[in-house]
């Protein structure tokens, strides 16, 4: 790698890879097979040239193989040493990394479904539980006050001004069911704006297995609410999956099915 972090091949010195993925040693590996192929063929009374074989000088000199063949021979039966015994982090396998982990991308696939499932019915969770712009409920406050030097608690009356369904995410859901925070901000009549947290009926989150631990006592009264929809926020697969991969970074295969599968199954309906 350069001074500028920039991977720079030893073979072809160009930028973006390193001698083991360079076109050129890919190239001359395949003419190596070739000419002991060719070789192979017409001296079919002579034991078979195996690949990777060491051979003296004047072997070498009969087959037609050069330094750059050698090289990249070297280059090549390194790198298939490196991948029958590198193991992933992942799955435990041998032969690939985490980065190229086939168990990995289909449990990040799945993920990515599942997100976009879970903030569906996030939404609609709300929505059945009145909890969206426009609302009227009472809600109790404690603030303190100055004058009288101690935190007072006060009933209000506000208007739901801004749900925020970003905050909610499938993989609190599938790992932990911890989803208990203030995502609800309403706004009183004398202009004040306060952070609620919601708290489902019960029934909403068996319904629609979106996870128990949304909070205890809610606090609020809903007074008034239209039977209104309430869109799930804009799903951006391409930043979800990333926002996935990176959360997935220090877990293993067998921690995200023993947590994931039955959940995973009860969020999409399967049985």
């Amino acid at each position: 790698m350069s001074w500028t972090g920039t991977v720079r091949c030893g073979v072809c010195y160009k930028r973006g890879h390193n001698k083991s993925g360079c076109p050129r040693i890919a190239q001359e590996y395949k003419e190596y097979q070739d000419l002991i192929a060719k070789y192979n063929a017409a001296n079919p009374d002579e034991p078979d040239i195996k690949e990777g074989q060491g051979l003296d000088w004047d072997t070498r000199a009969a087959v037609g193989l050069s330094y750059k063949h050698l090289r990249a021979k070297d280059v090549i039966q390194t790198k298939k040493r490196k991948n029958t015994t590198r193991q992933c982090t992942y799955c435990g396998d041998v032969g690939h990394n985490r980065r190229t982990c086939p168990p990995l991308k289909s449990h990040v696939d799945r993920l990515v479904k599942a997100s976009a499932l879970y903030n569906a019915k996030v939404a609609k969770a709300f929505e059945l539980s009145g909890l969206y712009v426009g609302a009227l409920i009472q809600y109790m406050v404690e603030e303190y006050d100055h004058n009288k030097c101690e935190w007072v608690k006060e009933n209000r009356m506000g208007i739901v001004s801004v749900v925020n369904l970003q905050s909610y995410t499938v993989l609190k859901y599938l790992f932990s069911d911890y989803q208990s925070h203030s995502s609800i901000k309403v706004r009183s009549i004398t202009g004040k704006t306060t952070t609620v947290r919601p708290d489902f009926p019960s029934n909403v989150k068996e319904e629609l297995f979106i996870g128990t631990s949304w909070g205890s006592s809610s606090g609020y009264t809903i007074l008034s609410s239209k039977d209104t929809p309430v869109p799930p926020h804009v799903f951006d697969e391409k930043k979800e999956r990333k926002r996935i991969k990176d959360y997935l970074k220090d877990i293993n295969q067998r921690q995200v099915v023993s947590n994931l599968e039955d959940k995973l199954k009860a969020l999409s309906g399967d049985s």
